[in-house]
């Protein structure tokens, strides 16, 4: 067990999961409980060693979750021992300490998330009381927990040591494999998927009850009843005849019922599944569930039968398409329109559970399972079946907000009927059957279903929208340019848009609450601020009152803000203001400030003067090219001036430089006219045009550093080349400047993402960084790690002489799809990454090939590490050597330890440039020929382009030449990871290549199949 924390991404669904817990009203829906009655000698020690001993197994019990920017990350902890109190209560004290170990929230970040309690009724009678939240099982996992925890228990009673079968991989590998297989095409199928399946789905009509629950009273409740072994025999017979499942036919007859009660024939029920399709997950505790949203029609009066084939059609098609994140699934009906997305989650659940003993014995145990009480429904209404005894136990658990009492009992006694008869009368027209099991008047008065307007049809006047109201008062202005940032820069943001109408998502909304902390120092809930009236006019008025204090007038709402109000904010926000302004003084000084309409000029970054440095008539910087194809009309003033509005965005774009004081100075122009140079051309001549292109040098001391080609081929087909010099771009920039430019033309550029920090203040950082105690760190440390170091003979066809640069070529290959999963498995059973296997490979090979066991490596990094340089146009490029020592004959497991402890190291210690480190190892020249050969590990992100009238095309960019012998990109994000070999014309053949990549992927094959044999015999 490792002593450090483990950190990785959640898996999708604890992300959807945790997006819930953090809306939910109340967080105990999500908690999966059990109390059990053990009577006999309980021996309290054992019990409490098999329940350490499971924690310690599953990962899973020793997480907790953070939100690190973006991202849900999970945390698992190297060890924790659960506190198992023991006390006696009361009789009557009992059924309120129950409820409070059951409802009791976890605090996903510090955990723990299991809970495990022992009530003494008497010597030889105790309660355990048992809840575990959500995130980190489900119901197979409880099922596995309390067969390990009884199995633990009775071995150690009976005085040994359990022992239980080695697990393959941990909860943190399959989310790990998850995230890798939900991407690329097989994402966009699911999501294509979904939104054609839930496209128009109506939620159903539900409306509080009143006067059933006092505010902030329990919002749960549950009516049990029966369906009788004959029903039960005759249901399940009926399915068998339509080649259906007991699953199916019960919730035919659930939305049947719904569709009766509700007045609509659209009905969608959520039902949870689970995702355990591989044998390793089946012994796994963990959360594997995702929510399905299942849809049926129930127009047209069918008889039951029908009703259930459309069903049984209907489940078939969802189940092979259940992967896709149920969170994913309702953003992408929001973002189409949905109506209500977000309360299909809250309206009717299906459930059918697995059967289960109601008592058992263990040790001299007598385990007997107690109902829990609901006092939080998981939905509006659920429907909860278990098989018992040839019948089925149901259980109708409702939110006493929308149900009462009553209401359950005549829905639970309709439903009985409906079963009963359906299965007699399947083909009996299902209007007639349902209004002879469920009357008109004994229906609920529910609402119907709206009518949607014709297509064009103007809306009632009552129902027009507000009037444009503007920001008022210096919160509410903060708080919808806040608001506008998040929702990718909407127009004009009024005091009474609603967050969700504009595009709002559920993680945005948790965003905002923590940029609202970040402006104001306030707590803002998600739940109990934003979700009671999610407009700009109330989240503005909350965080007014919180920065005002206690005692502060609410006023009421719709009315204005008041002058007084508005005097009150200036002066609370020009107090923080003086504040922030002092403590950000000293930080500010580093750059230089440009006079209005003038040049700024500052000190080049350590990145660019290593590689001004490196320039000379025969050694020239790589260029970065970017190249998209446009069939349609292209509007080429609309283009040209989309191109120079890169250059007002991005300060680099108009930026030259010169040496002043001794120093490299980067001069940005107030503005400049882009380079933009448009051709007749045939398309077979574009690789011959990228060439020349990459042969024609910038002058970087008086024009700037980046131009375009527009290569007419045709009336409406058109190819755009970007060409830009290294000095102010690494891979990152490209994908930024095809992103930009594209918005630009569209007339979208106030949705691109804001620019918070300019290159200047990153350089300036940066250079204060490494002139303190961290340079004097980084230096000590690569110099005492590259001691002795040589460079690796290359498995060249001929022996290489030294250039700069030389005629070179890419070659794309695929990787086989046995090598891809046997590539997925490792990486899953390793919990380690695509790189850390590929870049073993690969130093493997070069071993082989050489003989050599000490192996060193270029692999580029970057300096992109914080938000605020995110979608900068810049160079943030850095380059570290990945030292593996291969001696001593290891495994491949060995192997890819080592790999893992040096990338780990190496990365850690990224941000010293190569030019300042040179002059302190004993050779200036030995890092570079340790760079002769490369390794990176690169994700393919296909940015969506589209709109315009144009139909956009990436065009693959020929590499003329190689900067270095050889290097090897493995890349991802697509179907399947393929390889890119570049390397020099005059070293490598084709053959060759093909050869090197062949053996490449039978390295990854070898080292999946066997990690314990030897990796270089």
């Amino acid at each position: 067990m490792a002593d450090e924390p483990w950190a990785g991404p959640a898996s999708l669904g604890q992300h959807s999961l945790w997006l819930r817990s953090r809306l939910a009203r109340e967080d105990s829906a999500q908690h999966v409980t059990a109390v059990f009655r053990l009577t006999g000698a309980l021996d309290v020690p054992a019990l409490t060693g098999a329940l350490d001993a499971v924690v310690d197994r599953h990962e899973s019990l020793r997480t907790v979750f953070e939100l690190r920017g973006d991202t849900l990350t999970q945390v698992v902890l190297p060890r924790l021992t659960l506190d198992v109190p023991v006390r006696e209560l009361a009789v009557e004290a009992i059924p309120d300490a129950v409820h409070e170990l059951l409802h009791r929230p976890f605090d996903l970040a510090e955990g723990p998330l299991l809970r495990f309690h022992l009530l003494r009724l008497a010597p030889q009678e105790h309660l355990a009381v048992l809840a575990v939240h959500h995130i980190v099982t489900d119901a197979t996992s409880s099922a596995v927990l309390l067969e390990e925890l009884t199995f633990g228990y009775a071995a150690r009673v009976a005085g040994v040591e359990p022992e239980y079968d080695e697990l393959p991989i941990q909860y943190a590998d399959f989310a790990v494999w998850q995230r890798d297989r939900l991407s690329g095409d097989h994402l966009e199928s699911l999501t294509g998927y979904w939104a054609k399946r839930l496209a128009g789905v109506v939620p159903l009509p539900f409306t509080p009850a009143t006067g059933q629950v006092p505010d902030g009273g329990p919002r749960g409740a549950a009516h049990h009843f029966t369906l009788p072994a004959v029903t039960a025999r005759a249901l399940e017979k009926l399915a068998y005849h339509r080649g259906a499942t007991a699953f199916m036919v019960l919730l035919a007859g659930y939305q049947a019922l719904l569709s009766r009660w509700f007045r609509q024939d659209d009905i969608t029920v959520v039902s949870p599944t689970e995702g355990r399709d591989r044998p390793e997950l089946e012994r796994l505790v963990g959360y594997f569930v995702n929510p399905l949203l299942l849809r049926t029609d129930l127009s047209g009066a069918p008889g039951f039968s029908a009703l259930l084939d459309r069903v049984r059609a209907g489940c078939l098609d969802d189940f092979d398409r259940r992967e896709l994140p149920f969170e994913r699934a309702v953003e992408e009906l929001r973002r189409h329109g949905g109506a209500g997305a977000e309360r299909l989650a809250s309206g009717a659940m299906f459930v059918l559970q697995s059967p289960r003993p109601a008592s058992w014995r263990v040790a001299g145990l007598t385990m007997e399972l107690l109902p829990s009480p609901v006092t939080t429904a998981k939905a509006g209404l659920v429907l909860d079946v278990r098989p018992v005894g040839g019948g089925y136990e149901a259980v109708l658990e409702y939110d006493t907000a929308l149900f009462g009492q009553a209401a359950a009992e005549r829905f639970a006694r309709h439903l009985g009927e409906l079963y009963a008869r359906a299965a007699r009368l399947p083909e009996l027209p299902l209007p007639e059957l349902l209004a002879a099991v469920a009357p008109e008047d004994e229906l609920p008065a529910f609402p119907e279903t709206p009518v949607l307007p014709e297509a064009g049809a103007a809306p009632p006047e009552d129902e027009l929208p507000a009037p444009f109201v503007p920001p008022r008062t210096p919160i509410e202005r903060e708080v919808a340019r806040i608001w506008a940032e998040l929702l990718d820069g909407s127009e004009e943001v009024g005091v009474h848009d609603n967050f969700f109408d504009l595009g709002g998502q559920s993680l945005t909304a948790v965003r905002l609450a923590a940029r609202l902390r970040d402006a104001f120092p306030v707590e803002i809930s998600v739940r109990d601020d934003l979700y009671r009236d999610f407009t700009v006019a109330a989240v503005s008025a909350t965080v007014y009152r919180r920065l005002a204090g206690p005692g502060t007038p609410e006023e009421p709402p719709g009315t204005a803000p008041s002058p007084g109000r508005v005097r009150h904010e200036e002066n609370l926000l020009a107090g923080m203001a003086g504040a922030a302004e002092t403590a950000g003084a000293a930080e500010a000084a580093g750059a230089s400030s440009a006079p209005e309409g003038g040049e700024l000029r500052f000190r080049a970054s350590l990145a660019q003067e290593g590689l001004w440095d490196s320039l000379s008539p025969e050694r020239t910087a790589p260029l970065l090219t970017a190249g998209v194809r446009l069939y349609g009309p292209l509007d080429t003033e609309r283009l040209r001036a989309a191109w120079d509005a890169l250059a007002d965005r991005h300060e680099t774009l108009r930026s030259t430089y010169r040496i002043e004081d001794g120093h490299l100075t980067q001069i940005v122009a107030p503005s400049v006219r882009l380079p933009l140079d448009t051709a007749d051309a045939e398309p077979h001549a574009y690789p011959d045009i990228v060439r020349a292109e990459v042969d024609r040098p910038f002058d970087l001391a008086s024009a700037p550093p980046v131009r375009m080609r527009l290569l007419r081929f045709g009336p409406d087909d058109h190819a755009v080349l970007v060409v830009l010099h290294h000095m102010v771009g690494d891979g990152r920039t490209l994908e930024i400047l095809v992103r930009d430019l594209w918005a630009l033309y569209l007339g979208e550029g106030d949705r691109l993402p804001g620019l918070p920090t300019r290159f200047a203040e990153f350089a300036r950082r940066h250079r204060e960084l490494v002139a303190g105690p961290r340079g004097d760190e980084l230096t000590a440390y690569w110099t005492d790690r590259l001691a002795g170091a040589e460079p690796v003979v290359l498995p060249s066809d001929r022996v290489p002489a030294d250039a700069p640069r030389q005629l070179g070529r890419a070659v794309d290959i695929a990787m086989p799809e046995p090598v891809f999963e046997a590539l997925s498995r490792l990486t899953a059973r390793r919990r380690t990454t695509l790189n850390t296997v590929g870049l073993a490979a690969f130093q493997l090979l070069l071993a082989r090939r050489s003989g050599q066991r000490d192996i060193c490596l270029r692999t580029p990094v970057s300096y992109r590490d914080t938000t605020d340089v995110q979608d900068l146009v810049a160079d943030f490029s850095n380059d570290v050597v990945i030292r593996v020592d291969l001696s001593g004959d290891p495994t491949y497991a060995g192997v890819l330890d080592r790999v893992e402890e040096a990338t780990r190291e190496g990365f850690a210690r990224h941000e010293l440039p190569p030019h300042l480190l040179e002059p302190h190892l004993p050779d200036p020249e030995l890092l570079g020929r340790l760079f002769r050969v490369q390794f990176t590990t690169e994700e393919e992100v296909r940015a969506g382009l589209e709109g315009g009238g144009l139909r956009v095309e990436p065009l693959t960019p020929p590499f003329p030449y190689a900067y270095r012998p050889l290097s090897v990109r493995l890349r991802h994000g697509g179907t399947r990871p393929h390889t890119v070999w570049i390397c020099r014309d005059d070293l490598f053949s084709p053959d060759r290549i093909e050869e090197l990549a062949a053996e490449f992927h039978e390295v990854i094959a070898a080292m999946a199949a066997d990690p314990t044999a030897p990796a270089l015999r």
